[in-house]
């Protein structure tokens, strides 16, 4: 199957309106994390997804951390359509005295019901592109649409908890999206990098960044744009970022610092 997507021949005018599509759909590549952003609670969020679509589900428990905090992953199910096929594991975290779990679970599950929506809206737009263009039913079925939503642990003890949801589209690339959250167990809190570096953060990333860069750029030149040359750049204070082995690592955009090629490029921050 990978041979045969990869040998379509595809016709001029559909690389032209795929092109358009995704210029008319593309958005910020992040993830809105305020809580303005949550549109629907958790239980009405599960409802919609029990009548809108066949669920195979999965329950699986991760060992509790000293009775402070579990993840389990809530549901995992298939749903298939005409146009696409999405794949989606969603974790649910559970943390005594707190009522920080629901937050993150209502936008964990407010964006992926908005991820698999507009997924759907470019499937459709491609198919009807890919359809006036020449191809045929057949030929779209051969190219195996998806989308697919899981989550990574990147750090889970009795201090804290750090992890991403993150996205995949087969449509285009540009349309992978990552969620991050880091908490403090103890505090019973989510963690912000002035938490973690002090009012001065975005100051110690830069100064960070800046010299890994610079070091790297000895060995690959034309490896970054040359944004970073500007006496007005910082990082920006809004950067997505996890603790693993308690270290702070942050995480850029793709494309943001270098060509797509590179992907998402993080640099370790380090911590007081």
């Amino acid at each position: 199957m990978s041979n045969k997507y990869k040998n379509i021949i595809i016709p001029e005018e559909l690389d032209f309106m795929t092109q358009k599509t995704i210029r008319k759909h593309k958005r910020n590549k992040r993830f809105i994390t305020s809580l303005t952003s949550v549109a629907a609670a958790l239980v009405i969020f599960t409802t919609s997804l029990n009548v809108s679509y066949t669920f195979a589900e999965s329950m699986q428990q991760i060992p509790i951390v000293k009775d402070i905090a579990s993840m389990l992953t809530f549901r995992t199910y298939e749903n298939q359509t005409d146009e696409i096929t999405s794949t989606v594991t969603i974790p649910s975290v559970s943390i005594e005295e707190s009522n920080i779990d629901d937050f993150i679970n209502e936008t964990i599950s407010s964006e992926v019901e908005r991820i698999l929506e507009e997924a759907q809206v470019r499937a459709e737009e491609y198919k009807d592109a890919y359809i006036s263009t020449g191809g045929t039913e057949e030929g779209y079925k051969e190219k195996n649409m998806t989308v697919a939503v899981d989550y990574e642990v990147f750090s889970q003890d009795e201090n804290h908890l750090s992890f991403r949801v993150f996205t995949h589209e087969t449509l285009a690339a540009v349309y992978a999206e990552n969620l991050y959250f880091t908490l403090d167990l103890n505090q019973r809190k989510i963690l912000s990098l002035e938490d973690l570096l002090g009012e001065n953060y975005v100051e110690i990333m830069t100064e960070k960044v800046l010299a890994d860069i610079e070091e790297d750029a000895k060995e690959n030149p034309n490896k970054y744009f040359d944004d970073y040359k500007s006496p007005d750049f910082k990082v920006r204070s809004d950067i997505d970022f996890y603790l693993k082995d308690n270290k702070l690592f942050i995480v850029f955009w793709k494309y943001e610092l270098a060509a797509g090629a590179f992907g998402r490029l993080e640099f370790e921050i380090p911590m007081n």
